[in-house]
């Protein structure tokens, strides 16, 4: 006769487990703290989101992150990263209790090497502080976070107001804690490779402090473009009419395989930023597959073209105006990130600080030097000409207001340069994106 087996509970042993409690009967977790479950649904919510299969939870404690995770299925591996070795110790028992295959490493998340196969996502779930505390520098640890992930889903305190920090984040004497806050975290992962992170909205536990908040990171991706040169000679195609003034900065041709993009004479170094943007990354082969550079008789870059239907920014509406929407937005994701990471706000490309800006057809350049913003007429960002005599809406605004959304601030104080810090945190457009199987 088959021993039954003793429905006991064991209950993991450490004093200081806050909101990490439970304990364990008949191989299942049993009596979850209101608060630890709570988050391990988001946790759970957020990695279906992005189809993150393989988990790394930084600062894992006694594991109820991944033990819930666990018992849902569908994980090929979860491993908590946990400097204190007594966490580690007591996870060995539980993981005996629930004959888990989560894995625990008893060692600083900064000590663990890069992985060739980085995990799809990264838990980092009130724990950064404690990190930056001993680092001191984001870029530092981000970087080190994009060596183990391609993801990673955030709630920590995002000032150093939070009172967690003064009470317990605060060892180091060196730390520079005024700049913990979302402008230098986020640029800090910008700059390591992570695009503008996307906040998730939930509002679960303000009772926490508002000041805490879901954020997710992804890796970015940069494709390089193989340059490929065609000549002005074997151009060819039908005239396409070019709306508005852009008439007089260039003119396009379309053939049934490709479009052409052709800037006139005194407009030609339009089409050297577009080679200085595609040398920095900005522009990828995601975004512009099959990108050609257009030469003239001289040898010099005076436009460019790429297949019809796969322009920048141009997507088909087969599957409806949402997927529409997604698709551009994930472009304008992208480049925005890489404009930010190579400072291109305030970075030389040529006579002129341009920006590229992705409209519903065809690329627009506008000048940063001919423009200053201005938010005292309306709630959303307006652009005007620095000369009073002509306090005119430009075309542009329309553009901007595509790329970058209403971007709701007091832009008092600000100029040209350190209005990027304010879209830095600022931006609507990114608010669309949905992030269902993104990884």
């Amino acid at each position: 006769m088959r021993k039954a087996q003793s429905s006991k509970k064991f209950i993991p042993n450490f004093p200081h487990a806050h909101y990490h409690s439970y304990a364990i009967e008949n191989r299942e977790m049993v009596d979850i703290n209101p608060a630890l479950k709570l988050r391990a649904e988001d946790v759970l919510e957020a990695c279906q989101m992005i189809g993150a299969k393989s988990v790394m939870d930084v600062g894992s404690n006694l594991g109820g992150f991944l033990y819930y995770l666990e018992q849902f299925g569908g994980f090929s591996q979860l491993l908590g990263i946990e400097g204190d070795k007594r966490f580690t110790e007591e996870c060995e028992k539980v993981s005996e209790k629930l004959n888990s295959n989560v894995e625990f490493i008893n060692k600083p998340v900064m000590g663990v090497n890069a992985l060739e196969q980085p995990y799809d996502t990264l838990l980092l779930q009130n724990v950064y502080h404690y990190i930056y505390d001993k680092e001191g520098s984001h870029q530092k640890i981000f970087e080190k976070f994009s060596g183990l992930a391609r993801s990673i889903i955030w709630y920590n305190p995002m000032t150093a107001d939070d009172p967690v920090i003064g009470a317990h984040a605060n060892s180091n004497k060196d730390t520079n804690w005024g700049q913990y806050n979302h402008k230098d975290i986020f640029m800090g992962a910008i700059k390591a490779g992570f695009l503008h992170p996307i906040r998730d909205r939930k509002s679960r536990f303000g009772g926490m402090g508002s000041i805490r908040e879901h954020w997710f990171f992804i890796r970015d991706n940069v494709i390089p473009i193989q340059k490929k040169f065609l000549s002005i000679s074997d151009v060819s195609g039908d005239f396409v009419n070019v709306a508005d003034h852009y008439s007089t900065i260039h003119y396009v041709k379309m053939n049934d395989k490709r479009s052409f993009k052709i800037f006139h004479g005194a407009h030609t170094g339009l089409a050297e930023i577009v080679v200085r943007l595609v040398d920095m990354g900005v522009i990828d082969a995601t975004l512009c597959p099959d990108l050609q550079f257009i030469l003239n008789e001289s040898g010099e870059v005076v436009g460019y073209s790429q297949p019809r239907g796969l322009e920048i920014s141009h997507v088909s509406v087969d599957n409806g105006a949402g997927d529409l929407i997604d698709k551009i937005n994930l472009q304008r994701w992208k480049i925005f990130s890489r404009m930010l990471r190579h400072n291109v706000f305030s970075h030389d490309l040529g006579d002129h600080n341009f920006v590229l800006l992705a409209d519903n057809s065809i690329p627009a350049m506008i000048d940063l030097e001919n423009f200053v913003f201005d938010a005292s007429k309306s709630k959303a960002l307006s652009v005007y000409r620095k000369n009073p005599d002509k306090n005119e809406y430009l075309s542009a605004e329309a553009n901007l207001k595509l790329f970058f959304g209403d971007v709701h601030v007091d832009l008092e104080g600000f100029n040209s340069i350190s209005v990027m810090q304010v879209l830095l945190h600022e931006s609507k457009f990114l608010n669309g994106i949905r992030l269902n199987g993104i990884l």
